[in-house]
């Protein structure tokens, strides 16, 4: 296949994509017209917070105590001591920060407001210190359980997230509805946003159904699978 390449005038993203005199795709500043080579890692602020968890039984959440990431959390958020940090990423060379979004604070019936507000002034902070975001979404909210109306007895727990399409059009959904809050709050931060994780470090629970199965056939994404077959069961 051929690689749609990205000028900054299709994207309007600063940072686009260009091919280099090698051939070979990369990323450059549409403004300096310079490489861009991603420099960074991942930032949290962790407490011991009471929170509502998913199990991995599909959409069961139960209130646990844990260390969780606050970074954005209402009552925790700190935009003084996020622009210290993140002025000395940039003093050390970095270019790239990632942060997680937070489930956590998305179980009421709509988004919360507050959270998606601190959304946008991390951003804004990052921007101010010429660091571009990378958005690593988490599990989907408890609020968007009513559209994942397509419950696979046969499909067990974290598993449903790649293979349960109407937790695949939730997950879809809730990475919309976040990026669109954005956009609402400042168009121009957007720009600022380098990329999106749908979902934080995926995986299959091979412990969990389909993959614990080793009888019966499988149906899914119009093939059948033996699951009696170890090599069709992988």
């Amino acid at each position: 296949n051929t690689l749609p390449f990205i000028n900054a005038q299709d994207s309007g993203h600063r940072i686009a994509i260009r091919q280099n005199s090698q051939g070979n795709p990369e990323f450059y500043d549409s403004v300096t017209l310079k490489k861009f080579t991603p420099v960074g890692n991942s930032y949290i602020i962790t407490e011991k917070i009471n929170v509502y968890q998913p199990k991995y039984a599909w959409a069961d959440y139960r209130n646990q105590l844990v260390d969780y990431n606050v970074l954005l959390e209402p009552g925790y958020y700190n935009p003084d001591k996020i622009n210290a940090d993140l002025k000395a990423m940039k003093d050390r060379g970095y270019n790239i920060v990632r942060i997680q979004i937070s489930h956590a604070s998305h179980i009421s019936r709509t988004l919360n407001q507050i959270y998606l507000s601190n959304l946008a002034d991390f951003i804004r902070i990052a921007r101010d210190n010429n660091l571009h975001v990378i958005l690593a979404f988490g599990f989907i909210p408890k609020t968007y359980n009513d559209l994942m109306p397509e419950i696979n007895p046969n499909i067990e727990g974290f598993n449903n997230y790649f293979m349960n399409p109407g937790a695949i059009n939730a997950l879809v959904k809730y990475n919309l509805d976040v990026l669109d809050s954005i956009k609402q709050r400042d168009p121009a931060l957007l720009d600022n946003v380098f990329s999106v994780e749908p979902i934080t470090e995926p995986f299959f629970l091979t412990q969990a159904k389909p993959f614990s199965l080793n009888t019966g056939m499988i149906s899914f994404n119009g093939k059948k699978y033996d699951m009696s077959n170890a090599v069709q069961r992988q």
